[in-house]
């Protein structure tokens, strides 16, 4: 009894962890939450929806979260309009590297928010973001508290060789 109960708790395992990503965040409403703290975010992270409109083929965004010093570094090729706060036109062709700082306060209702700032003073990211983390720790939803626009990111393992 003992062996066949570890044998379905293998299958298991090895069936979460052979889950596509998409597959995750697709069904992400169903998925319990875990504390936002610097320690459970991190890491590499990269957005997989939310800003489909400003997507071409082959552009991507990736957030690395330093936990020590609670920095960031925002890598991305999104094209961007002028007047938006991503500082200008981005080269589809050249990720841009912006880095800050961020701060993660507890909201009402087990909801945290998270802020950033930019370290080429231009600015913070508005009025900030309600974050949910998805329990393993795998996936991050981001709400804008200022247009309700939502973000999704997966946990990746490391940013891609040619960034560095």
């Amino acid at each position: 009894m003992r062996m066949e109960r570890f044998l379905a708790a293998l299958m298991v395992i090895g069936t979460l962890m052979t889950t596509s990503c998409s597959e995750v965040i697709s069904d992400i409403n169903s998925i319990d939450t875990m504390p936002v703290t610097d320690e459970s975010i991190d890491g590499c992270w990269e957005l997989k929806s939310g800003l489909e409109d400003k997507f071409d083929n082959g552009s991507f965004l990736y957030i690395y979260f330093y936990q020590e010093g609670q920095r960031y570094e925002l890598w991305t090729n999104i094209k961007v309009e002028e007047n938006e706060s991503a500082g200008g036109i981005v080269d589809p062709t050249s990720p841009l590297c912006t880095k800050g700082n961020y701060t993660i306060e507890d909201g009402d209702r087990d909801e945290y928010i998270m802020q950033g700032t930019y370290d080429h003073n231009d600015g913070g990211w508005g009025e900030g973001f309600i974050v949910k983390l998805f329990k393993p720790g795998n996936a991050m939803q981001w709400t804008s508290i200022a247009t309700g626009r939502t973000l999704i990111f997966a946990r990746t393992k490391e940013l891609p060789e040619y960034f560095e």
